[in-house]
């Protein structure tokens, strides 16, 4: 899955969905997840599971992290990744999205209504 930035690929850092649908916008590579919110998503807490984490205003997005886990059976040890619960995820509104999604170096805009 390709950066929704920079188009490069996002690797296991977080994905990019729309809340109500479900739908999958990209991937949140971690260079663009620190060039655009710094540390911000790593520490934001909401009252509120469906708030934006910057705003008052109702998250319309999902940025899930991946997480990894090992699983260890017999003598083998394996390693996967999973997307964190959606309730748990961070999420932001189409405002605070839209710069992400929109830069000048992806193809993928953002259509709000």
């Amino acid at each position: 899955m390709n950066c929704v930035r920079c188009g490069n690929d996002a690797g296991y850092n977080r994905l990019v969905a729309e809340l109500y649908s479900g739908a999958e916008i990209g991937g949140l590579c971690m260079n663009c997840e620190k060039e655009h919110y710094g540390e911000c998503l790593s520490y934001v807490s909401r009252n509120e599971p469906r708030q934006c984490a910057f705003c008052e205003r109702d998250g319309h997005f999902a940025l899930p992290r991946w997480v990894p886990s090992l699983e260890q059976s017999g003598e083998k040890v394996v390693s996967s990744v999973s997307l964190e619960e959606t309730d748990a995820a961070v999420k932001l509104c189409d405002e605070h999205v839209q710069p992400v999604v929109n830069e000048p170096t992806t193809d993928k805009h953002l259509i709000t209504r």
